[in-house]
């Protein structure tokens, strides 16, 4: 599994994508993408995971996002 920031005609989304092997066959799938907000991509060019800059941006302060 592997996700990340996929900027797109001036939007930037959040985007997974998967492959799985079973020895025989690979199966390929994508999660939806969701577009990030501006002041939380800064703060992830800053360093920050996702879940870090929606706190620094006060989006949330919800000890369970991760």
């Amino acid at each position: 599994m592997e996700s990340g920031l996929v900027p797109f005609d001036g939007i930037t989304f959040d985007f997974g994508a998967c492959a799985i092997y079973d020895g025989k066959k690979t199966n390929c799938g994508t999660t939806s993408g969701f577009v990030i907000p501006t002041r939380l991509v800064w703060l992830i060019h800053q360093g920050n995971d996702l879940s870090q800059a929606g706190k620094l941006a006060g989006i949330t302060n919800n000890p369970k996002i991760v």
